[in-house]
């Protein structure tokens, strides 16, 4: 049996004929707007996440008396520190991969990609902190950095991916 979708009535916001061609109707001017606008909203998200972790990162140092020259030492160690993150992101993930299919338990699994993760993390703090030279970080402000990263991260973490993983 068919149902008859001619007598439920159109959602506005789900279909709107008069808006299918929107962009092809949209001229040079208006086509650059929209894509100066979308790309200066990126730039405002991805300025709000750096400047928190920027001032998340400035309290931190704070707190365990960090000793940096100025603020612009700060900003390139959290600018290296993002940069080697990324990069090790992804070592880190196929290392994870590698180690999970040795590894029968799921306790022993927990524990050996929670290690890899706070391990990667501790790297990029440490290289970052050995790049940029005017700033100088203990060792144990390094590890109770990585803690809190940790803890932030599992924090963060969708339930999702954590049934998945």
């Amino acid at each position: 049996m068919q149902l008859d979708l001619l007598l439920l009535p159109k959602a506005s916001f789900l279909y709107n004929e008069h808006l299918k061609g929107c962009w092809a109707d949209l001229g040079y001017i208006q086509k650059l707007m929209v894509m100066i606008l979308t790309i200066l909203l990126a730039g405002i998200a991805c300025a709000a996440v750096f400047g928190g972790f920027f001032f998340g990162m400035a309290g931190f140092f704070s707190l365990f008396d960090v000793q940096y020259d100025s603020w612009f030492a700060l900003v390139k160690f959290v600018l290296c520190f993002f940069i080697i993150g990324f990069i090790a992101e992804p070592i880190a993930k196929v290392v994870i991969l590698v180690t999970s299919i040795k590894l029968n338990s799921a306790n022993k699994l927990f524990l050996v990609r929670n290690m890899i993760n706070c391990f990667f993390s501790w790297v990029s703090i440490y290289t970052a902190d050995a790049i940029v030279k005017s700033i100088d970080i203990p060792l144990l402000a390094e590890i109770l950095a990585v803690a809190v990263l940790y803890l932030a991260e599992i924090a963060f973490e969708s339930k999702e991916k954590s049934i998945v993983s």
